[in-house]
């Protein structure tokens, strides 16, 4: 709200009347994310006993509003600063698929359950020429993303009395290359965006009526992100335009299951995360 205040409300500034000529973007953006979540699992080791034909999928179908705003400061003109924030809003049940084993034809359990999502990310750009409109940058940063669903069974046989939740979380630097162009009436960016060195974390739980289930785990994997961006001139310092971003995050590890507060398993991880982002961008320039 402070930023949308700003940028109805407040009156349009030049770089120059800033302290050294720094030059700031701010921007916010309305956006629908949707994608899939997974967390699978696979035996490792000697299975408990009665278990061995255990596996263990969560599927989930991600869609949600989402809010975000970005900062971009340039003290120089070969280096900026970023910050970005992003939550989601309006978030409505779906249905979430938990099976026990990977060839069933049916789930063990099919909950309706709610998303949440939030990130936020601290970045320096380097830019490598920013000359004549034109902005070629070396990005280096660090992310952070967390999401979870809270559920309850869908009635059924074998559904009845059922809560679950899962969290959910991504520590990722990455490295990456923007190209961007700055016109009077017309601004656009593209960025790619990669990471070798990314931690997930993952836990949950399934409460039943006589028995509790919980799991938690962590593995290694990375990401690959693409943005678009482009934006077109509404006043002297304000551009009204479409920002999207695509994203796939993939990690291996281990995570290690509790039936009632006892070790009942370890098994190998994976998950993967595909998901979009598409919306409307405002952006005050000054």
């Amino acid at each position: 709200m402070v930023m949308l205040g700003m940028l109805f409300g407040a009156p349009c500034l030049h770089a120059q009347w800033l302290p050294w000529d720094i030059a700031v973007d701010s921007s916010v953006r309305a956006e629908f994310l949707f994608g899939t979540q997974a967390i699978r699992s696979a035996i490792k080791g000697e299975a408990p006993e009665g278990e061995a034909d255990f596996r263990f999928l969560l599927n989930s179908d991600v869609r949600l509003p989402v809010l975000s705003g970005t900062v971009e400061v340039s003290p120089l003109t070969f280096i900026s600063g970023r910050l970005v924030g992003l939550t989601s809003i309006l978030e409505q049940q779906g249905e979430v698929q938990r099976l026990r084993r990977l060839e069933a034809a049916q789930p063990e359990h099919l909950f309706n359950a709610k998303p949440a999502f939030n990130s936020w990310e601290a970045a320096g750009l380097w830019h490598l020429w920013n000359r004549d409109g034109y902005r070629f940058s070396f990005t280096a940063g660090y992310r952070q993303e967390a999401s979870s669903l809270e559920g309850v069974g869908v009635p059924g046989i074998l559904r009845v009395n059922l809560s679950s939740r899962d969290d959910a979380a991504s520590y990722v630097p990455f490295l990456g290359l923007q190209t961007a162009v700055f016109f009077p009436w017309w601004k656009a960016r593209c960025e790619l965006l990669g990471s070798p060195w990314m931690l997930k974390k993952v836990s949950g739980s399934v409460i039943r009526t006589d028995s509790t289930v919980t799991y938690y785990g962590s593995g290694r994997g990375g990401l690959l992100e693409v943005q678009i961006e482009g934006t077109m001139f509404l006043t002297r310092c304000l551009f009204a335009g479409v920002h999207g971003r695509y994203t796939f995050q993939e990690s291996y590890g281990e995570f290690t299951r509790k039936d009632n507060g006892l070790v009942t398993g370890r098994f190998d991880m994976y998950t993967g995360d595909s998901f979009a982002i598409i919306g409307l961008d405002l952006t005050l320039a000054f």
